[in-house]
């Protein structure tokens, strides 16, 4: 996944500002109707972070965005997932405190992880097929959706999504964790087993 304006540079003294910026819709106006829902999030679920703790956690008072991007990252593997989610908003908006005309798409997706272990799947599938819309076809969004999917014990759908993953993913390295996972899940599905049962065991 790649940004379209990986030269972008955080002014660190403005990251209070750009997540003030994120609790209001026209932050997200290019998601279209999706804006007040993301907004709505944004406050619900961000505001009551800490947010001086995050921006005096940067060295330096500037910061390359793939930086802040790589870094929600790590944030969110390590189960940060409210300093992954400061690092998202920023990146999805190149660092300015206004609706980018070219969002930040991976920063989407990381949005989109963190609203479905937020219990806001619903959001969170919006957010993916919103993604695909954009041609960010990638075999993780396909696997958010069919985990998603799960969560709601819609298995048809599921394995529809988690098919995706195994064909998008069959010809790139990159992405076979990805692969191995969902096919996991689809042999578990095909013996009626689910993931959360057979971790249960």
């Amino acid at each position: 996944m790649e940004a379209k304006d990986e030269h972008a540079v955080l002014k660190v003294e403005q990251v209070p500002q750009i997540i003030e910026a994120a609790s209001r819709s026209d932050f997200w106006a290019p998601l279209g109707d999706m804006a007040p829902v993301m907004a709505d999030f944004i406050r619900a679920w961000l505001m009551d972070g800490d947010i001086r703790q995050y921006q005096e956690s940067f060295d330096g008072k500037e910061v390359p965005i793939m930086a802040v991007y790589e870094r929600a990252c790590r944030d969110h593997q390590a189960g940060h997932r409210r300093n992954a989610a400061f690092g998202f908003v920023i990146s999805y908006c190149y660092g300015r405190m206004t609706a980018p005309s070219n969002p930040h798409l991976p920063a989407l997706f990381g949005l989109a992880s963190i609203a479905a272990g937020a219990d806001a799947r619903d959001l969170s599938d919006r957010i993916c097929h919103w993604l695909i819309e954009q041609e960010l076809a990638h075999p993780r969004v396909y696997l958010l959706l069919g985990l998603n999917a799960l969560e709601r014990d819609q298995v048809a759908e599921a394995r529809r999504h988690l098919m995706q993953v195994a064909q998008r993913g069959r010809h790139n390295p990159k992405y076979r964790e990805d692969q191995h996972t969902a096919q996991r899940i689809l042999i578990g599905i095909q013996f009626g087993i689910m993931p959360n049962e057979s971790q249960e065991g």
